[in-house]
């Protein structure tokens, strides 16, 4: 069962599968992790995002209270795909697939002066400024960014935080740059195959890794490990490469005789 077609991301028909590939990758992922207890299936994936500014790693805090799961819910100012309740710690994440953000930092506007609207222009920082005006007594709150790049798509985060630096008297308790990270799928693709070959695993979240794991295998999405699946291949003689040139003596070449005409056809009658 996927979650993208539950909350509407997926039409009946499913005509408008192929726009919708990232809430499809967000939804098998993240979906299923909700069934696995998160010191052992979320936690350590979430451990492994990085600070884009400092680089430092995502700490959580207490691993053992309640989780609660929102997918799309809309907000104010955006929808992000994934805003997770762990205990004090709000977690809102920002998936990407097979593209970038959606929307960057309007300088143009910003030149006219409406740094409000500049701002509204950049998906992050949208959905930050929804972080930081969410209702509920988080000591901690962290925007995640996932996409598919092997390096940190600095420039793309880098933006937003333009972006809302550009905000006058907005009172941001949150600084961007402290509470906004960064994860591979990458990442998460070895540290679920890590996690599924974890020693007292029980079968059914065995399974529920494996298969994450096996749909990140097929779009790619996971550490180049060199070709698979090579076999070896014998030498082909050179011979068959190129002809030898072989030099003629035209005098002693066989006189070649023309061949009788009814080798080729016999005539009627």
């Amino acid at each position: 069962m996927t979650v993208a077609e539950i909350r509407g991301k997926i039409s009946s028909s499913g005509s408008n599968i192929s726009d919708r590939m990232e809430d499809l990758l967000t939804s098998d992922v993240f979906g299923p992790l909700r069934y696995l207890p998160f010191a052992e299936g979320l936690l350590p994936i979430l451990s492994q995002a990085q600070n884009y500014h400092s680089g430092k790693t995502l700490e959580i805090g207490d691993s053992s209270s309640e989780v609660r799961f929102h997918f799309w819910p809309r907000l104010e100012k955006s929808e992000p795909d994934v805003l997770i309740e762990c205990g004090d710690h709000l977690l809102m994440i920002e998936a990407k697939y097979m593209s970038g953000k959606s929307g960057n930092f309007d300088e143009d506007e910003e030149q006219n002066g409406d740094n409000e609207v500049a701002a509204s222009s950049d998906q992050l920082a949208r959905e930050f400024q929804d972080l930081e005006q969410y209702d509920g007594n988080f000591s901690k709150r962290s925007l995640l960014y996932v996409t598919a790049h092997r390096v940190l798509p600095k420039e793309d985060i880098e933006s937003s935080h333009k972006a809302i630096s550009q905000i006058e008297n907005a009172g941001y308790a949150l600084s961007y740059r402290e509470n906004t990270y960064w994860l591979s799928w990458v990442k998460v693709h070895d540290t679920i195959e890590k996690l599924s070959a974890k020693k007292g695993v029980s079968h059914h979240e065995t399974w529920i890794l494996k298969d994450i794991k096996c749909l990140l295998d097929r779009k790619g999405l996971r550490t180049f490990r060199g070709f698979m699946d090579i076999q070896e291949v014998t030498p082909t003689p050179r011979e068959i490469f190129y002809l030898r040139l072989q030099e003629y003596d035209w005098s002693e070449l066989t006189k070649v005789f023309p061949v009788p005409e009814n080798v080729f056809y016999q005539r009627n009658g």
